[in-house]
């Protein structure tokens, strides 16, 4: 973070108490600068509608994100806290893939 900071002309400022907690303070210099413009996002290159993909992630905010990553890129997204307790194939031509993330 002070790297960062430094670079950009700025300053930290860092105020701590014990039992109360530390306050980080960021200072960067005023600009006149206009923003550039957000970069518009790329339609997904990978078209994967029809396939079923399989989340095994014992933490559910992790789950979450994962299935909302692969979600928009057409996935139907099964999750399951347990690894050993398969889904049952209700469609036989969907296609299966295990993902989980590691630590």
């Amino acid at each position: 973070m002070y790297g960062i900071v430094s670079e950009a002309g700025g300053s930290v400022s860092v105020y701590s108490e014990v039992g109360t907690g530390t306050t980080f303070r960021l200072f960067f210099p005023a600009t006149e600068r206009v923003a550039a413009e957000p970069a518009v996002a790329a339609a997904p290159s990978h078209d994967a509608t029809g396939q079923t993909i399989l989340v095994v992630e014992d933490e559910p905010a992790m789950m979450e994100v994962t299935a909302r990553m692969l979600r928009p890129h057409g996935y139907d997204v099964v999750r399951r806290a347990d690894g050993a307790r398969r889904p049952s194939r209700s469609r036989p031509n969907a296609t299966s893939t295990c993902c989980s993330p590691t630590r």
